[in-house]
């Protein structure tokens, strides 16, 4: 499976590597089947079948296609789909909807509130504060919210302390996004500059809260893969591996926040690094 959220147009390429690596490394012949899940604002008009990338003309392709490799893809686009049909867990449902949603000029803060109703009895628990945190930082790094509208709704959702909680770290972020190279991403994820797409869509897919286990299980990936490239789960570990041009983006804003004065534990909290990992590096930054 492969998550996206803009077109790729070397998608095809991609999901041939995919299969290639999975057919090397099994000791038996099973069906590979690709599956494209795709949730961005442009439409997708992207071939689906590996011949018909090449440049060939109709009946040359006829003579050759016996002999060429072929396959073809699933894609599921959101944009098509009846979210209410599928048969999901609350959280799955409440993430499905807001990607396939918040692009439409018509959704504000009355149709975010409505999602986050189904998830009302969910976000009682610590994982569920965790979601609804990502909800918010995503929805307010996409849309232009009226963030007392937004603090009114969680009230109602959540208790008065809980709803001081969450947007602390939405408007935070939504304050310091502003700043050129803001963190973004953190739920849909354009994270460009890891080894391969696979784990772009396995870090995509963990901070939407999906399991380890459903991940792993979805990308083909496995643990010792997703330590090896530094994608980590959990509030101990730093700053997640990417292209070096993304790690300055993200240094930058960090330092950034720094200097327009906000405290460390609350830069991390933004960012979602670690503590320490932060107040080491501004020690040797000051140096």
């Amino acid at each position: 499976m492969e998550h996206k959220s803009h077109p790729d147009y070397n998608i095809l390429k991609q999901l041939l590597r995919y299969q290639t690596e999975i057919y090397c490394e099994s000791e038996e012949w099973e069906p590979v089947l690709s599956l494209v899940f795709y949730h961005g604002l442009k439409s997708w008009k992207i071939p689906n079948r590996f011949q018909e990338k090449f440049e060939l003309d109709k009946n040359d392709l006829i003579d050759l296609e016996k002999y060429v490799l072929d396959f073809k893809y699933i894609l599921v686009n959101l944009e098509d789909e009846d979210i209410n049909r599928w048969k999901l867990s609350v959280e799955l449902k409440i993430v499905m909807l807001l990607l396939k949603e918040i692009h439409e000029p018509d959704f504000n803060e009355e149709r975010f509130g409505e999602l986050l109703e189904l998830g009302k009895e969910v976000f009682l628990s610590q994982d569920g504060m965790d979601l609804l945190r990502k909800l918010l930082v995503y929805t307010f790094s996409v849309k232009d919210m009226d963030s007392q509208k937004i603090k009114v709704i969680l009230q109602r959702t959540v208790s008065e302390e809980r709803s001081e909680e969450v947007m602390t770290t939405a408007q935070r972020l939504r304050t310091e996004g502003k700043i050129e190279g803001k963190i973004e991403g953190k739920i849909e994820g354009k994270i460009e500059g890891f080894k391969d797409g696979k784990l772009e869509s396995a870090f995509n897919l963990l901070n939407m809260g999906i399991s380890e286990d459903i991940v792993l299980k979805a990308t083909g990936l496995k643990k010792a893969d997703l330590r090896k490239y530094g994608i980590q789960i959990g509030p101990k570990y730093g700053l997640i591996q990417v292209k070096r041009a993304r790690r300055k983006s993200i240094l930058n804003t960090v330092l950034k926040m720094r200097k327009h004065g906000m405290e460390t534990s609350s830069i991390a909290e933004v960012s979602e690094l670690n503590v320490k990992w932060l107040e080491r590096f501004f020690k040797k930054v000051k140096a």
